[in-house]
């Protein structure tokens, strides 16, 4: 199911790229007619995604922030793009999509190693000094709890 979102939005943005980029026609017929076919693959997949990360009880909610998620989202976007479009045009509209999806690429690659059991960026944050890694054997444990007895 991951694979097919992550097939999706990668789909979305190079449909994004023909159609911002390109002066034909039928590229840009072609671009809008893929940009469909990813978002309408890949939503019912998101949205089942949802369904099976919340208990039960908590499906209606989950739905429900979806919903208000993607149209909000929608309204935000098109509040954004419009000071963009009317300063940079088709490029600059171009740009901010693929920056978005971009960003749906991280968060969807981030999801799918927490499901492999790979914590992302960890290893890199311990280098850097961000986190670091402490590891406690139980003497120290016991240790520890002796001192606030």
């Amino acid at each position: 199911m991951l694979k097919i979102i992550f097939s999706s939005l990668l789909l979305c943005l190079l449909s994004f790229q023909l159609m911002g980029w390109s002066q034909s026609i039928t590229l840009i017929t072609l671009s809008l007619l893929l940009i469909f076919l990813s978002v309408y693959s890949s939503q019912p997949l998101v949205f089942l995604l949802i369904g099976q990360s919340v208990p039960r009880e908590s499906i209606g909610t989950a739905s429900s922030l979806y919903i208000l998620f993607c149209i909000g989202g929608g309204s935000l976007s098109s509040i954004l793009l419009g000071p963009v479009w009317r300063s940079y045009g088709w490029h600059g509209v171009t740009v901010y999509c693929s920056l978005s999806l971009l960003i749906s690429l991280l968060i969807m690659s981030v999801i799918a190693l927490k499901k492999q059991g790979v914590t992302p960026f960890r290893k890199l944050f311990v280098q850097c000094g961000i986190i670091s890694v402490h590891r406690r054997t139980f003497s120290d444990t016991q240790k520890h709890t002796k001192q606030f007895r």
